[in-house]
């Protein structure tokens, strides 16, 4: 009942322009690399912390790893009671 042409209906719709797919395609790259970088520098910002604290780390977990095994009762306990609550 509309007597424009099929090619209104694509304007409207913002479909089929060159111009429109390399805006896309560009901003998808974009946030590719940027994704990209901030992976390395989240994964190298990690690396970096734990090169520097080496030393407070390791003692940290000693210190808790022998907590561990001077409370296994109480470890298991605890361990006991969170599975029957799951």
């Amino acid at each position: 009942m509309n007597p424009k042409d099929d090619d209104s209906d694509d304007k409207i719709k913002g479909d089929g322009g060159e111009a429109e797919e390399g805006l896309e395609g560009d901003t998808a790259f974009k946030g590719t690399l940027l994704a990209g970088v901030l992976l390395v520098g989240v994964v190298g910002g990690f690396g970096a912390v734990g090169y520097i604290y080496k030393d407070q780390i390791n003692a940290f977990l000693n210190q808790f790893s022998g907590f561990i095994e001077g409370n296994s009762s109480f470890v298991n306990l605890g361990f006991i009671l969170c599975l029957n609550y799951l």
